[in-house]
């Protein structure tokens, strides 16, 4: 067993991950890793949850689980022969989320968690990865003796200067709304965990993943494709119009900026839960940008925005019409249109998707109202919930 070395020594560091073909990782030896790391700097949580492949990055804790067979929180897991390789070679700035072995890390950002919102690393139980991007991963996770997802941001992002400050800054914003925010069409903040590189936002669990999969999966069909029927499209587009009224009726506003299939979750029941606000912002906040930003998805984009003009409620309501487009016709909108030709399509063309669509007439008349080129023409999101309310359908029934 190696023994613990000083913080910071990378020489130690490179010996540890580069011991002989028998070589196991014990609890002192995982500990002395993340201590001789320069970037994570002895963080005890993360050293106790177990790499495998490399042995910082977050997307190994359920391949370390699977290693050991001890249900996601392993007592030991052999190091791969690739690992031990990356420990003696160049490529131990890989391993070590590309950083410089030896040079003193950057001082860690730090997050303010709101009071009554703190959770500790400790009381979770990380199961396996879900889902995730450039700059962070979905973790099924355990606290409370419920499962719950966790929202991490990778610890090279954290840590990385050049990337971490969009980054950073947005998934702060995100725990700030979040903490903010209660309403059933709302996905509930369970709290955040803080430890500097590490950081993790807890919500509740949405059973069957994002809008986008479900919708995907039932275009395609098969065994298993969930059936979505007209009281589905009815309850979903309630769903949303109920959020974005929520929203919107906020002091300050919230503008959401990004509403598509993909940031959308579905509950046990089917139902539908707003998620990720690491782009959404006050009305107070975009009356006062110094510049007009371009965030989100431009093939999403209300043509006032595209033209440079300023967020709104209304144009929520215009990506609102695409979401509804995609629940009616099964398919993204503007799937096959390279996104840098949107804006010609949209501002120069005047036109909007096409497809074939599913559900009653008047769900979409309502898509077409919202996606009007002027603004002033769309409806609010009050609007839209009072007409969807006026409509009626048969149970969803959902397999």
């Amino acid at each position: 067993m190696a023994t613990k070395p000083r913080k910071g020594d990378a020489l130690a560091f490179l010996n540890i991950l580069g011991e002989g073909s028998g070589a196991v990782a014990t609890m002192q030896d995982s500990l002395a890793v993340h201590a001789a790391c320069p970037v994570l700097r002895g963080t005890m949580w993360v050293a106790a949850k177990w790499y495998r492949e490399a042995p910082h990055l977050p997307e190994c804790w359920e391949a370390g689980a699977r290693g050991s067979g001890n249900g996601g929180d392993p007592r030991e897991v052999k190091l791969k022969p690739e690992a031990r390789r990356k420990g003696v070679s160049p490529l131990i700035k890989q391993v070590c989320h590309e950083s410089e072995v030896g040079m003193a890390a950057s001082p860690p950002p730090d997050l303010a968690v709101p009071e009554g919102f703190v959770i500790n690393f400790e009381d979770i139980l990380f199961k396996k990865r879900i889902g995730g991007g450039q700059l962070g991963s979905i973790m099924l996770g355990s606290w409370n003796g419920t499962d719950v997802a966790v929202k991490l941001l990778k610890n090279d992002v954290a840590m990385d200067s050049l990337t971490s400050a969009d980054a950073f800054a947005e998934f702060a914003r995100e725990v700030r709304f979040m903490s903010q925010l209660r309403h059933p069409s709302v996905v509930k903040f369970l709290g955040a965990a803080a430890a500097p590189p590490d950081f993790g936002m807890v919500m509740e669990l949405a059973e069957h993943g994002n809008l986008l999969s479900v919708l995907t999966k039932a275009r395609k069909g098969g065994e298993g494709a969930p059936r979505v029927d007209d009281a589905m499209r009815l309850l979903w587009a309630q769903d949303l119009a109920s959020g974005l009224d929520y929203l919107h009726t906020r002091s300050p506003p919230v503008v959401y900026r990004d509403l598509k299939a993909a940031q959308v979750l579905v509950d046990a029941q089917w139902g539908l839960k707003m998620a990720d606000f690491g782009l959404a912002a006050t009305t107070e906040e975009l009356d006062v940008e110094a510049k007009r930003i371009l965030v989100g998805t431009p093939a999403y984009m209300a043509p006032e925005v595209l033209r440079g003009g300023r967020f709104s409620e209304k144009s929520d309501m215009y990506q609102y019409a695409f979401t509804l487009f995609h629940i009616l016709s099964g398919e993204p909108p503007w799937a096959d249109l390279d996104p840098k030709n949107v804006r010609e399509v949209v501002l120069g063309q005047g036109r909007r998707p096409e497809g074939m669509l599913q559900g009653p007439p008047a769900l979409e008349q309502l898509m077409r109202d919202c996606w009007a080129a002027d603004p002033a023409e769309r409806p609010t999101a009050a609007q839209a919930l009072e007409r969807l309310k006026g409509l009626s359908a048969p149970p969803p029934e959902m397999k």
